[in-house]
């Protein structure tokens, strides 16, 4: 008799889940090309005093951001919106994109790899009592 509800209640649940995994998410899109730490690591390497791993970092840096920004200017039309980069532990671009895109992100020139971003929870609730902060903020 309660058969024929929880099916229904299973489809949608099923249907849920398939519309949340079509949902945008956050992706991380590695790129080729080293670093700015990397780029400063293969400096001192080479035996490069401080200043010259300094400057090789700064230099990286500087090709770092013409090449995210003509990266980004392929993106402009597409849908997916760029919403941050990293250039100094990291050469990578983080797009929202719908799961469907990504074939296409993948096949970008320059692009190695392509990985979701996970959203991280804050648990504040008990960590700012655990330091002792509500007693100073009085």
């Amino acid at each position: 008799m309660f058969r024929p509800a929880r099916q229904i209640v299973l489809g949608l649940c099923i249907l849920w889940n398939l519309r949340m995994s079509a949902a945008p998410a956050t992706w991380q899109l590695i790129l080729a090309g080293d670093s700015v730490s990397e780029a400063r690591e293969t400096s001192a390497k080479s035996g490069a005093n401080i200043r010259a791993q300094i400057d090789a970092g700064k230099a990286r840096r500087r090709a770092l951001v013409g090449e995210h920004a003509l990266l980004q200017k392929r993106l402009a039309g597409s849908g997916s919106v760029v919403v941050g980069s990293t250039y100094t532990l990291a050469n990578s671009l983080l797009v929202t994109a719908d799961p469907a895109e990504l074939d296409r992100l993948r096949s970008l020139p320059g692009v190695v790899a392509v990985e979701r971003v996970r959203p991280l929870e804050r648990h504040t609730r008990t960590s700012v009592p655990f330091v002792g902060a509500p007693p100073v903020w009085l």
